[in-house]
């Protein structure tokens, strides 16, 4: 069998010049439909030169190997977001409790002190002495503070 030899004038088209641009030629093995889609592209050396430019700066979105991927991950985060909004409703149903049954706690030491109060005013209307009436106004007020 013959040994195939390069002619010079495919070396001379290997070597860079103004044509090149400073780009290398290489041979590469493609599925058809690369090719075919290379080929629609025009001029197929500037459309891998993008493609790679565009994956380097990771501009291309992956494809995901399983289309409901991205829905379960969402689903989990939502679940999460959901955990906590519950367990801070929790916090909130037991601080609203314990503001009424402080609502309802002053409410009864009001009612105590201006019962105490009217009491004393109503015994000082029995009393004679200014002083004393003036002793009773005064503590009547103290209790109403």
């Amino acid at each position: 069998m013959a040994k195939r030899q390069v002619s010079d004038k495919s070396l001379a088209n290997l070597a860079l010049g103004r044509k090149g641009q400073g780009k290398l030629r290489r041979n590469y093995t493609l599925l058809p439909e690369t090719i075919d889609w290379l080929d629609r592209s025009g001029n197929a050396s500037r459309r891998l030169d993008e493609l790679v430019a565009r994956v380097k700066s990771k501009d291309l979105v992956p494809a995901l190997s399983d289309p409901n991927e991205k829905l379960v991950e969402i689903n989990e985060v939502l679940e999460d977001q959901v955990k906590g909004l519950r367990k801070q409703i929790a916090e909130l149903h037991e601080d609203l409790e314990r503001c009424v049954r402080q609502k309802i706690e002053l409410q009864q030491q009001h009612k105590t002190r201006t019962n105490a109060a009217a009491n004393i005013l109503e015994n000082a209307l029995a009393l004679d002495s200014e002083d004393d009436i003036k002793a009773a106004i005064k503590q009547a007020l103290k209790l109403l503070q």
